[in-house]
């Protein structure tokens, strides 16, 4: 069975086959069941893009400073594995298990996360230093010092208690994720997806939210000091019990006050209210003749698209 070899180049990565890396993770599964003949999977610095480890067991792995571009990791368990500083750009993580994973320093620009577990991870920033040839520190790098989570996917995915100060987020789809407790501190989203989003009891202090899309998210008890929420969207945001204090929303897209509507919508909209709490027996409109009339007063929803990013 072929075994990692350090590269004394740290600026060229040791590629494997699908054949070698397949012995490699069968190995592991044997050492992560406790099973005899196991051993720990070593694949830090090397080069395992394209490459498929689809429902493989890689819990408590080495992979710091690995290539797993375009790899595909559907259903990977990937649980308290070393992912620091690895390039993951558009791998396949669809529900992947990444809880407690370390992914400090990590690139997952453009990966597909849908539905996968993050919970307690580490995404905060982070670098990579090998010695070279000569025995000089360099830096493991893909152009980036933080972790970047830039245009990935992340719908639905699980990040309860994860840590992400500092991390580079821009327009990522987070539609539906929970997020409860999460270190978003300085955090960039701008223009990201947080369409359902659960925040609760977040930490989004100094966070760069601009241009982002969180309606109907959740974000009570969330930390908002200082958020910079310039064209957010927060129309059917939860806010209750958050701490806003320090944080501009002067340029944020509100919901509408009911104060703020014409005469005759208030007046429909509070016989309607009042037809419900009656069960129908006070006079009022019916849901279809609210319907309608709705339709016809409010304006037509606008499909709105996130600002390309300047970032590579």
């Amino acid at each position: 069975m072929p075994e990692p070899e350090e590269n004394a180049d740290a600026g060229r990565f040791k590629r494997l086959t699908q054949a070698e890396l397949d012995k490699i993770l069968e190995s592991h599964a044997k050492f992560a069941s406790g099973r005899s003949g196991g051993l720990r999977a070593n694949l830090g610095s090397y080069d395992l893009s394209y490459l498929d480890l689809s429902g493989k067991d890689l819990s408590n792995a080495e992979l710091s400073g690995a290539k797993l571009a375009n790899a595909k990791l559907k259903g990977a368990k990937l649980a308290a594995a070393s992912l620091f500083s690895t390039d993951l750009r558009k791998a396949d993580l669809t529900g992947a298990d990444l809880t407690r994973a370390d992914l400090r320093g990590a690139c997952l620009r453009g990966a597909n996360l849908t539905n996968a577990l993050m919970m307690e991870s580490d995404l905060r920033d982070g670098i990579l230093l090998k010695a070279d040839s000569k025995g000089n520190l360099t830096t493991m790098s893909f152009d980036m010092t933080v972790a970047d989570a830039s245009a990935a996917v992340l719908r639905g995915a699980n990040m309860s208690q994860a840590r992400m100060s500092n991390a580079f987020i821009v327009q990522t789809d987070l539609t539906d994720a929970i997020m409860r407790g999460i270190k978003l501190v300085r955090a960039d989203l701008s223009h990201c997806n947080l369409t359902g989003a659960n925040l609760e009891g977040s930490d989004l202090s100094e966070a760069n939210l601009t241009g982002a899309i969180l309606h109907g998210a959740i974000l009570s008890g969330a930390l908002l000091s200082g958020t910079n929420f310039e064209g957010a969207d927060l129309v059917g945001c939860v806010l209750d019990s958050a701490d806003a204090r320090g944080a501009d929303l002067s340029k944020a897209i509100l919901p509408r006050s009911l104060a703020s509507l014409g005469e005759e919508l208030r007046e429909l909209l509070q016989r309607h209210i009042d037809w419900i709490r009656t069960a129908g027996k006070r006079a009022g409109a019916s849901t279809s003749r609210a319907s309608i009339s709705l339709a016809r007063t409010l304006p037509a929803p606008t499909c709105r698209r996130p600002i390309s990013s300047t970032h590579s």
